[in-house]
């Protein structure tokens, strides 16, 4: 089972060619991840995994790159980061997260961003996951 999240901006070419992979060694075992995390490029992103999906009939599931399980300690994140590249906070302002929407989320608030026709299945229990419209 793989779950594969692509690296923003992959460009249509490249999307197909990580879905040409996924197919010919996990066909029937994969899915394409949708992470909207409310940057400028969501909706284009999301068009994109879209039709990769369509043309590959590999699934969209929606998730999150989750980084912190609260959205408070986003404080807390951006010196672990920091730390990691043995900087000063004030030297790490381009790898600091742009905001603090990588938190955990309950089931339902997690699909809450993403448009109404995408879905996704509940990778954990093999059930369907039903997101909210809106």
């Amino acid at each position: 089972m793989v779950l594969a999240a692509p690296r923003r901006p992959a460009t249509p070419a490249q999307l197909l060619a990580i879905a040409r992979w996924l197919l010919d060694r996990f066909m029937g075992r994969c899915w394409l991840a949708a992470q909207l995390l409310r940057q400028l490029d969501d909706e284009m992103w999301l068009h994109r995994l879209r039709e990769v999906s369509a043309l590959s009939a590999i699934p969209l599931v929606a998730c999150g790159d989750v980084y912190m399980h609260l959205r408070s300690r986003e404080t807390l994140q951006d010196v672990l980061t920091a730390t990691r590249l043995g900087q000063p906070l004030t030297r790490c302002v381009l790898a600091l997260q742009p905001n603090a929407e990588r938190h955990l989320r309950s089931r339902p608030a997690s699909g809450a961003g993403l448009p109404v026709r995408t879905a996704g299945r509940d990778l954990a229990r093999g059930g369907a996951l039903r997101l909210p419209s809106g």
